[in-house]
């Protein structure tokens, strides 16, 4: 029996094996989203179009031994049977000295591999790379065809393999694996399994966010009551009413049905929706989510974003009623910030980056479109100590307190700490303007009762604190507030560190008249 999976190809990187220098294709981590296992044997086969070739493995994995596959030089050797070595490709440049046509492939590549003793994947200790090159095969009429150029490598054995370990390049999944081997409190497997999905609902979202215009998914899909999203619920002012665009509710179905069939969560919270879901799967963790933060920008294809927390889940429900599980999903959602155990945030704008932590600092992916994979482009993310730009609708200057009012005089006139004259930058969308903070420092707010502190405050302020920065209420650090309501809303001041300290000791920051703002 064969198993079958994806296979993506990562961009190029050079390294050394212990028998072999190549130019390869830095490793992406093979992961069945089913949850499965998926058997790594002696040879494998590629299929692209209608080409076919069978490789070996340098040594046998029937002992468990993890195998990894790089692209190798020039010329390689096939085997077509087992056992009986027989040289059957030559790359289009040996045989008439000229540089081979270099064509795109498909993005995504059927890998099979043979039924040998199987090894669980999600430990970041599978690799497969390959090298697509345009060659001449040998066969009747010399058809030119499309060839893989392969070589497999002993991850055992290869110390310079494990020195790539977050850097350019790395596969998500790896980088969360890796991630989850340097604290003992997580489970790799579920965790790695836990962002199969979240990936994939991003990568949903992204797709149907950039095809909204074309699929009619423009405008407002329904107006929502104070009850659930609307500043009744929350806290934050009961005249304002939220509406929801067609997106929202797209976007929320997709990570909803996505994570619930994850198999390892417990409980989902939407800021789309009044109640949690509860999922009855018995997983380990609770996602806490705004599914399309900054919509009202969708028509004027403006960046948004996805928010995203990860908590453990407490407890058991008492009972198997619909009240028992409500409550039981609803106080598991209601985790103050300073116990999740990861947190993130996509972006959809010129590319789509996935942002993460899992408590050991912050890295940003950004999707190869080409491949279909998350690739690491910022490890560890440093927000500078103090920056040069605040992001503020300043427009509601009039309705500011006076110790806020202050602040912004201060810092655009150069009479603040920072003798430098700030710059204002505003996008309106909270991914968006957290992002350009969190690259290059300053400070991001919203000095009213708007932002939900379940599903955007505490996860971007977990973010922005892996990252060396500070996230506040304008008295309080975030995380450490306890929410009371699963919608309930506070204000938001984060960015660099000393920014957002010299903002506090203004005083009065928070803003409590609310007109009820029309949009």
């Amino acid at each position: 029996m064969t198993a079958m999976t994806s296979l993506s190809l990562p961009p190029r990187r050079q390294v050394s094996s212990p028998s072999m220098s190549v130019e390869r294709r830095t490793s992406g981590l093979l992961c069945s989203t089913s949850g499965g296992k998926v058997s790594i044997g002696k040879s494998f086969g590629v299929d692209i179009d209608h080409t076919r070739a069978m490789a070996p493995s340098r040594r046998s994995a029937s002992a468990g031994v993890p195998v990894a596959l790089f692209s190798g030089g020039k010329k390689q050797k096939f085997i077509k049977k087992e056992d009986e070595p027989k040289e059957y490709w030559q790359t289009a440049d040996e045989r008439s000295g000229k540089s081979p046509l270099l064509s795109p492939i498909s993005t995504h590549l059927s890998i099979k591999l043979a039924d040998v003793p199987s090894k669980a994947l999600g430990d970041g200790s599978v690799y497969i790379c390959v090298a697509p090159r345009q060659s001449r095969r040998w066969s009747p009429g010399n058809q030119r065809t499309r060839s893989v150029h392969m070589a497999a490598v002993d991850l055992s054995e290869s110390t310079a393999v494990a020195e790539t370990k977050l850097k350019l390049g790395s596969g998500l999944l790896k980088v969360v694996g890796d991630e989850c081997k340097r604290d003992g409190g997580l489970a790799a497997a579920g965790m790695v399994q836990l962002f199969a999905h979240i990936q994939l609902a991003v990568k949903s979202v992204s797709s149907v966010v950039s095809r909204a215009s074309l699929e009619g998914l423009m405008g407002y899909y329904e107006e929502v009551g104070d009850g659930g999203r609307g500043g009744g619920g929350g806290g934050g002012g009961g005249a304002e009413r939220d509406k929801q665009k067609k997106l929202d509710v797209v976007a929320n179905d997709i990570v909803k049905r996505v994570l619930a069939d994850s198999g390892v969560v417990a409980a989902l919270a939407s800021e789309e929706d009044e109640e949690p879901v509860f999922v009855a799967n018995g997983g380990e963790y609770v996602v806490v989510f705004d599914p399309l933060d900054g919509s009202r920008n969708i028509d004027a294809s403006i960046p948004t974003g996805m928010i995203f927390g990860v908590y453990a889940r407490i407890g058991t429900p008492s009972g198997s009623s619909s009240a028992s599980t409500t409550e039981w999903s609803l106080a598991n959602s209601l985790q103050p910030g300073s116990t999740l155990l990861a947190g993130g945030y996509a972006l959809f704008s010129s590319a789509t980056m996935l942002v993460l932590s899992l408590g050991h600092g912050t890295h940003g992916f950004t999707l190869d479109t080409s491949l279909g994979e998350f690739l690491l482009t910022h490890p560890n993310i440093q927000i500078p100590k103090r920056g040069q730009i605040y992001s503020v609708n300043d427009g509601r200057y009039f309705d500011w307190p006076q110790g806020l009012r202050n602040y912004i005089d201060d810092i655009r006139q150069g009479k603040g700490q920072n003798p430098k004259k700030y710059s204002a930058r505003y996008i309106c969308s909270l991914v968006a303007d957290v992002h350009r903070t969190l690259l290059y420092g300053g400070i991001a707010m919203n000095p009213r009762s708007h932002l939900r502190l379940v599903y955007e405050c505490n996860p971007m302020g977990f973010i922005v604190e892996q990252a060396g920065g500070k996230a506040s209420d304008g008295k309080r650090r975030i995380v450490d507030i306890k929410p009371s309501k699963l919608h309930e809303r506070l204000p938001l001041f984060l960015g660099s560190f000393d920014d957002v300290h010299e903002l506090e000791s203004y005083g009065d920051v928070q803003q409590v008249v609310n007109p009820g703002y029309q949009v």
